[in-house]
């Protein structure tokens, strides 16, 4: 997946989860709506809003450890054919010792 696409896709979600936040405030009555139901409200707003946040960026750590895993693999495979290419050289000279 695109970072950037994340991104957008996770402020999204904030603002939608923004508007929920304020009609739940709109939805309390009068004597409900006091300083413990806001921060109630809030604290889990924050926590859905902190979910999203270490969901993109979990996404992005595990699309950075493929690539470089990618990248170890490649770079192991032409070691192996430069170590071949040392082997070869060393029997022929072997061979013409011989």
């Amino acid at each position: 997946m695109n970072s950037r696409k994340d991104w957008k896709l996770l402020f999204q979600f904030v603002i939608i989860i923004s508007f929920a936040f304020m009609v739940f405030l709109a939805l309390l009555t009068e004597e409900q709506q006091n300083w413990v139901n806001f921060f109630g409200i809030l604290g889990t707003v924050t926590t859905l809003v902190g979910f999203g946040i270490a969901l993109v960026q979990i996404q992005s750590v595990k699309e950075t450890s493929e690539q470089t895993r990618i990248a170890v693999n490649e770079s192991i495979q032409k070691i192996n054919q430069f170590t071949s290419i040392a082997d070869l050289s060393r029997s022929v000279r072997l061979v013409v010792e011989v």
